[in-house]
């Protein structure tokens, strides 16, 4: 019985230059690797890229309509033998669903396959994302990818959305890249993010 991985951190945690390094070792290794990433994250459409690696990888992608047990059965088990270990490396888990998030558990479980997902656990407004709660339920293993606080010296672990230079706590959950023209998301610890939220709400 294979093992289903949970790792998250915040953004700028290297998670995605994690998944690409672990998956050379694999493949390194002799096993038959295949990366993954929901079609949500269009910043790089069917590649999964780092910003601390220069070189970048091809992957498959599915939205949140797609059953991910069918998804290995038509584009992944065509291209496996009988005696191939199969290891899949799924990025951005955030952007999955809690059913997508049960279904790579079925996977690692009924069909032999281990599977390592990397994604953020919590969003701008300090809430999980639905997906992060199934894993951290069903993952065999969840561990986090460490970083620093963009404005301390403690362990991120949220993140503030900012606006045209302000702070903003109202929103979509879901987001794509740590800048979207005027807006940006920085990764920071847990007092510095309620204490930006407190000044938020003294002056709204």
């Amino acid at each position: 019985m294979k093992k289903l991985r949970y790792y998250y951190g915040t953004m700028n945690s290297m998670k995605s230059s994690t998944l690409l390094m672990k998956a050379h070792q694999f493949e390194e290794a002799g096993c038959k690797v295949f990366l993954l990433k929901p079609s949500f994250d269009t910043r790089d459409s069917g590649v999964i890229r780092s910003r601390a690696l220069k070189h970048s990888r091809e992957c498959i992608t599915f939205s949140k309509e797609d059953n991910l047990i069918d998804l290995f059965k038509n584009k992944i088990e065509c291209n496996i033998y009988e005696d191939d270990t199969v290891v899949l490396f799924f990025d951005e888990v955030n952007f999955m669903t809690s059913d997508q998030v049960e279904d790579v558990w079925l996977l690692s479980k009924y069909r032999n396959v281990d599977i390592f997902c990397y994604g953020l656990k919590l969003d701008y407004k300090n809430d999980f994302f639905e997906s992060a709660l199934q894993f951290l339920k069903l993952a065999d293993t969840k561990e986090e990818i460490k970083s620093m606080c963009s404005r301390c010296n403690n362990k991120a672990s949220t993140h503030i959305r900012i606006v045209n230079g302000e702070p903003i706590f109202e929103g979509e959950s879901e987001i794509v890249g740590d800048v979207v023209g005027e807006e940006r998301y920085i990764s920071v610890c847990q007092q510095c993010w309620f204490d930006t939220h407190y000044e938020y709400l003294k002056e709204n």
